[in-house]
């Protein structure tokens, strides 16, 4: 198993995307957080996840603008 954990950029800009639109659906639909809090219990609550997703986004994000190979649009929160 190699040790290189990067990605192209192209990808970790479609993982951003969709860790921010998770993160999204979680702030507006709150049926959504409900069910997620009920499926998790208090071990993983629909707010600790949103944090999560959040700094996930930020650290891909922050990742792929420092390679310089090319702009990544800044997460909208």
């Amino acid at each position: 198993m190699s040790q290189d954990s990067s990605i192209r950029i192209g990808d970790a800009t479609e993982l951003a995307e969709l860790l921010q639109f998770i993160n999204d659906w979680l702030a507006t639909d709150q049926d959504v957080r409900i069910g997620l809090d009920r499926f998790a219990g208090r071990v993983y609550a629909a707010q600790s996840l949103r944090a999560d997703l959040y700094r996930f986004t930020a650290v891909i994000l922050t990742n792929t603008t420092e390679t310089g190979e090319g702009p990544v649009p800044a997460p909208e929160y």
